[in-house]
């Protein structure tokens, strides 16, 4: 997938966090995006994700034919801290759920096996550790197709 930046920006209140960034990242190549605290490093990832609208500029998705803005989170995955999880749902209800917008490498319980979360199968995500909710969310983004 090829994920094409025109001229975007980001501005907070009345403080440009970034301004003009055009950039195209290829299908097939890996990327690192390095920056201060306070750079704008996750502001980006969560614009180029669709969880934020940038103030200006455009950005277009394309593999071998144009993905639009709605159906992007098909095609893309991103694991972040910042990132919130349904309290309510269990793992198992997580996974269950998260399989109806993407499709699975592998079955349910072997997710929750990879995971090493088997006996918090039940559990509601509430009553995770951070550190489960991390390794819950690195699961959605690794064991299924984007």
């Amino acid at each position: 997938m090829e994920i094409i930046l025109e001229g975007v920006s980001k501005k907070y209140n009345r403080t440009w966090i970034f301004r003009d960034l055009t950039y195209k990242f290829e299908k097939g190549e890996s990327y690192a995006i390095l920056g201060n605290n306070g750079s704008g490093k996750s502001t980006l990832l969560q614009i180029i994700s669709g969880f934020q609208s940038p103030s200006k500029g455009e950005i277009y998705y394309s593999d071998e034919k144009k993905i639009g803005p709605d159906d992007f989170f098909r095609h893309f995955s991103l694991a972040a801290p910042y990132m919130e999880l349904p309290d309510e749902f269990t793992l198992n209800e997580m996974i269950h759920f998260h399989s109806k917008f993407k499709k699975t490498r592998f079955s349910v319980n072997e997710i929750i096996e990879k995971l090493e979360l088997v006996k918090e199968k039940d559990k509601e995500i509430k009553d995770f550790s951070s550190g489960m909710k991390q390794r819950l969310k690195l699961g959605l983004a690794l064991f299924f197709d984007s």
